[in-house]
């Protein structure tokens, strides 16, 4: 929902948008279990990209060793 310049709220489909957002997922997906599957972690040295955009959930994981 989007405020119009009346400043009251208005309905908007955003259905195609979502799709068009959605292309490729399933195949994300699929990698992404491809990965999980395999059992071998990344080998990603611990930097910025745990903090920034936001604070990643395996910090305390990736701290353990």
């Amino acid at each position: 929902m989007l405020r119009d310049s009346d400043n009251e709220w208005k309905i908007r489909n955003l259905q195609n948008e979502l799709e068009k957002s959605t292309i490729g997922m399933e195949k994300q997906i699929a990698e992404f279990k491809n990965v999980l599957d395999a059992g071998i972690e990344p080998s990603v040295i611990m930097g910025s990209q745990c903090k920034i955009p936001y604070r990643c959930d395996f910090v305390e994981y990736c701290k353990k060793d």
